[in-house]
């Protein structure tokens, strides 16, 4: 009897351990230096809106572009922010895709951005594109794309 409480015992500690270091990696966010741009792809498009992450979301969360214009993400907050096509978790709703894709999709940076830091993504595909902050994932958007 004595035994069965103490493989009990050893088996929820390891459970509990094991819980504790998946949930301590996936808070982790890759940060690259403060400001700085982050250049992904080549972009032979012009600027046509710019977004900016505050504390309180994007702003705008909504926008309209033409096809082939490029789109700046600017971190304006305190915290990191991840822009990334939807949905969350695999950004594989905007059908642009490369080999060096990290999950689903070439819109996603890959990585948290710092504050002040910006990234570009040139929109070749029409259509209604929604994006959310990978860190945030309530922190939602869409980007429409014309022609």
């Amino acid at each position: 009897m004595q035994f069965k409480k103490i493989v009990a015992i050893i088996a929820f500690g390891s459970i509990l351990a094991l819980g504790a270091y998946v949930f301590s990696r996936a808070s982790v966010v890759p940060m690259a230096p403060k400001e700085m741009s982050l250049t992904t792809t080549p972009k032979t498009g012009t600027l046509g809106a710019t977004i900016s992450y505050t504390d309180n979301g994007f702003v705008p969360d909504a926008i309209h572009v033409k096809q082939s214009q490029i789109v700046r993400f600017v971190n304006n907050s305190e915290v990191a922010t991840w822009p990334a096509s939807a949905v969350h978790p695999t950004h594989s709703v905007y059908p642009q895709q490369m080999r060096t894709d990290c999950l689903g999709s070439s819109f996603d940076t890959c990585r948290g951005l710092t504050p002040g830091e910006s990234w570009e993504f040139q929109f070749d595909h029409v259509g209604l594109w929604r994006f959310h902050d990978h860190v945030h994932p309530s922190q939602t958007g869409t980007i429409t794309v014309e022609k």
